[in-house]
């Protein structure tokens, strides 16, 4: 974005390399730049893709995180689902 494109594109280009490095994304935003949904918002993920992203064992280690931790980092501004996936 500090180049000038805009953030919809370089999210569109962080994606499409894996945000594997800045060398990479500008290879792709100059192949793909002129594409009609380039500077489009990207689509939201569907409930079923939602679903699928968030692993078994994810779902239940979250339920054994510490109830203290995740009131300590949700103090901070975080939110509380993140916090329990990331502890």
């Amino acid at each position: 974005m500090s180049m000038g494109f805009s953030e919809n594109g370089s999210k569109r280009a962080a994606l499409a390399t894996n945000n594997s490095d800045a060398d990479a994304a500008m290879t792709w935003v100059f192949a793909h730049m002129e594409d009609a949904d380039f500077n489009s918002p990207l689509p939201g993920p569907t409930a079923a893709a939602a679903v699928e992203a968030v692993p078994m064992e994810v779902e239940a280690a979250a339920a054994a995180v510490d109830p203290e931790s995740v009131a300590t980092l949700a103090s901070m501004g975080f939110a509380t689902a993140h916090v329990e996936v990331s502890l």
